[in-house]
């Protein structure tokens, strides 16, 4: 996108991104990468669009500014929280409004979509629908972290019809080591899982057999097949790398585990002269993110504390749907979820609270996957009591020489993992928006009374509890 504004600097080019931390970091690459054309000038700004998906109140997105171009009024998450997607439903709106009116405004020369693995089919749809003549929509996605069910890109008919269309495989990782990808990978797939019975119970497969190919993997030995034992390993092409890039702690307690990582980091920025700046921190714990990082927080910065000149040498910033911009601050780590993290990238990573994620759960290990491939050159992982499955299958790693090895899933096994994951998706949906809902009325007690007296058709408060009561002996 720098080379294309430094040759055509007339064109009008939009950036699209699903994560709102992103921006920031997006803007300070191209400006980086720019200067490697241009060095005396600086890029005309206005030529630039840095959007968000959606955009909001305070920052425009993707979707609000179509919706301003043509004179439609911009739907809210919650005109459409009844929505499972509710950004591919408010674009699927948009796009047949464009299309009875047949006024498709001529807004961008170029449409770069980045991860969009994460976006659906009318996101695609809407993008074509406002190139100007000639323009062209381009986008780049990890076949690799479309592991879900829920979560994959649709196809290139689905969005292109019969118009010609161009692919280009990047089977080189220049920014992840061998050692850390092939990792998140064996570690995202459950490969080296075991079951109760202490045999290997893969969790998750690549359903394409020719993705491994075109994202890097080559077969060292045995057959790539459903239903054959393979040896899968990849070349690297990173100088710079570590002795340990991956490891993985288990603490008894939070405190333990907060305290053994504050004294990691101050070790690594007095030591080994890491900046704050190069660390990221992902709580893998969702739900209690706050409460995590107020904890972490307070341990934190006694650990920080520097006697000799009576200053904190780092601190932390929380990301959260209530700061989605700040990812960046000089001085500062990160300190965020997942879902914020994507996209962003640091040279260490600190996972933490890893033992919330289940070993046999589809949606979990994708979470742990994309969370390790947002480091440069090391990870940490640690979590609480339950992490020895992570460490049996992390050694299994090493053992292999950092190679995977198994046994393909048959055709069967394939689909019976498809359905497991659609169900996980759905259930990851459920169940945030029943946190969501609990949140709304946890202060409210007579609101959340009503909705159950409603929602189970009881007629009193004392019936409700007879109803509940009968449902707990039911779960013994």
């Amino acid at each position: 996108m720098a080379y294309l504004h430094f040759k055509h600097p007339e064109y009008e080019l939009a950036y699209v991104f699903y994560t709102l931390s992103l921006k920031q970091f997006v803007k300070k690459l191209f400006l980086e990468f720019y200067k490697d054309f241009e060095k005396y000038k600086e890029p005309n700004m206005e030529k630039i669009h840095i959007l968000h998906s959606w955009g909001g109140r305070k920052a425009a997105g993707f979707y609000s500014s179509v919706c301003e171009a043509v004179g439609f009024e911009r739907k809210t998450v919650r005109d459409v929280a009844y929505e499972t997607n509710k950004l591919d439903s408010v674009c699927k709106e948009l796009y047949t409004e464009i299309e009875s009116t047949h006024q498709a405004p001529n807004l961008y020369d170029y449409v770069f979509v980045d991860e969009a693995q994460d976006f659906s089919l009318y996101f695609f749809k809407l993008a074509l629908q406002v190139l100007r003549p000639m323009g062209k929509l381009i986008y780049a996605y990890d076949e690799l972290q479309s592991l879900n069910a829920g979560n994959s890109i649709p196809s290139k008919y689905s969005i292109f019809g019969d118009t010609e269309c161009e692919d280009i495989n990047l089977a080189i990782c220049y920014r992840t080591p061998k050692e850390i990808l092939v990792s998140a990978h064996a570690l995202g797939l459950g490969i080296y899982h075991k079951n109760k019975e202490n045999e290997i119970k893969i969790v998750n497969m690549v359903q394409d057999l020719d993705i491994w190919r075109a994202t890097g993997y080559r077969v060292v030995n045995g057959t790539l097949n459903y239903g054959e034992y393979v040896e899968l390993d990849r070349e690297d092409v990173i100088c710079e790398r570590c002795d340990n890039p991956v490891e993985i702690h288990n603490y008894e307690s939070e405190d333990e585990q907060y305290r053994a990582i504050s004294t990691e980091i101050k070790h690594l920025i007095q030591k080994e002269d890491i900046l704050p700046e190069d660390i990221l921190i992902i709580d893998l714990d969702t739900i209690n993110l706050n409460d995590s990082y107020y904890k972490f927080r307070k341990i934190f910065s006694e650990a920080m504390y520097d006697e000799e000149t009576s200053t904190r040498i780092a601190k932390t910033n929380l990301v959260n749907k209530d700061n989605a911009v700040s990812f960046r601050i000089k001085a500062s780590i990160p300190y965020t979820t997942i879902f914020r993290a994507k996209g962003n990238e640091a040279n260490i990573v600190f996972i933490i609270n890893a033992h919330k994620m289940q070993g046999i759960s589809i949606y979990s290990r994708n979470r742990l996957f994309t969370a390790m491939t947002r480091a440069r050159f090391k990870v940490f992982i640690s979590g609480l009591n339950d992490m020895k499955h992570f460490v049996d299958e992390y050694e299994a790693v090493k053992s292999n020489g950092y190679k995977l090895c198994f046994k393909y899933p048959t055709i069967d096994e394939l689909r019976e993992m498809n359905t497991i994951a659609k169900k996980e998706a759905q259930n990851a949906k459920d169940f945030r928006t029943a946190v969501d809902l609990y949140k709304a009325i946890s202060n409210n007690p007579k609101l959340a009374t009503e909705l159950l007296l409603e929602q189970t058709g009881s007629t009193s408060l004392s019936e409700l509890i007879e109803q509940l009561k009968a449902l707990e002996d039911a779960l013994d």
